[in-house]
């Protein structure tokens, strides 16, 4: 009885001995059974990047959906940028939107004459009326611009061969000028126009109405615009005698 229980305590004593004496480092991969080591014999945070191969961890050996976003180093995030998806549809039409208030009415300007006077007309320019001074006729006096605005000006002038004049054929050319109150003198406005009066017998009456139009861009102030006429010189060319007996001249402007 007593060797048996002293052939035990040797037994024991040397399994003992043996797991706790072994050599470091004699325990490789080769000892190991396949799939002896799982997670639960490794102590938490035992394996850290170090013990970790290069390249060892691919893919295939990561489960999906174990890393997110905070696992991936913040420099390393921006190479995470995948490339441009197609263009969207385009959207539906937005609702129109409502109607704006109206501005308010930009500024203007007028005048107007009407001359009864009547006159043999000469070989030169006269002034058959004007915005300040009508001959016989009514104006509302000078158009007067408060700021930088475009002025249009039409016109007529009735024109004749009366019984007494003589019976050769005339021409007859009108124009529009204006001037600044402060200017030196008048400029044109748009262009001469002229009219053709045949020949009479010198007992019939030939009548025509020379109608006229001019604008321009004037700055602002205060402006005379007037009618000025005359009849060719030479008889050969429309020179024989001629007569207006009626003008009118109305003038707007308003800014651009």
């Amino acid at each position: 009885m007593v060797v048996a229980l002293i052939a035990l305590f040797v037994a024991l004593s040397g399994s003992a001995y043996a797991v706790t004496a072994l050599p470091k480092n004699s325990v490789g991969s080769s000892q190991l059974k396949s799939n002896a080591v799982t997670a639960s014999k490794i102590k938490s945070s035992a394996v850290t990047e170090a013990k970790i191969k290069q390249s060892a961890v691919t893919s295939s050996k990561i489960k999906d959906g174990t890393i997110t976003i905070d696992d991936i180093a913040t420099a390393a995030r921006s190479s995470l940028t995948g490339a441009t998806g197609p263009t969207g549809a385009t959207g539906a039409t937005g609702a129109t939107g409502a109607t704006g208030a109206q501005g308010p009415a930009g500024p203007t300007a007028s005048a107007a004459v009407t001359e009864n006077a009547s006159a043999a007309l000469i070989n030169s320019d006269a002034t058959v009326t004007s915005l300040l001074a009508p001959t016989a006729g009514t104006s509302t006096g000078a158009l007067v611009l408060t700021e930088a605005m475009r002025v249009v000006a039409t016109g007529s002038v009735y024109v004749y061969k009366s019984a007494g004049d003589s019976t050769e054929q005339s021409t007859v050319v009108c124009k529009l000028e204006q001037k600044e109150a402060a200017a030196s003198g008048y400029s044109s406005l748009g262009y001469p126009t002229e009219t053709f009066l045949p020949a009479t017998t010198g007992s019939v009456i030939i009548h025509d109405n020379v109608t006229l139009f001019g604008w321009a861009d004037l700055a602002a102030g205060t402006y005379d615009i007037r009618v000025r006429c005359k009849r060719q010189g030479n008889l050969t060319f429309g020179g024989g005698d001629a007569d207006y007996g009626h003008a009118e001249l109305a003038v707007i402007a308003a800014a651009d």
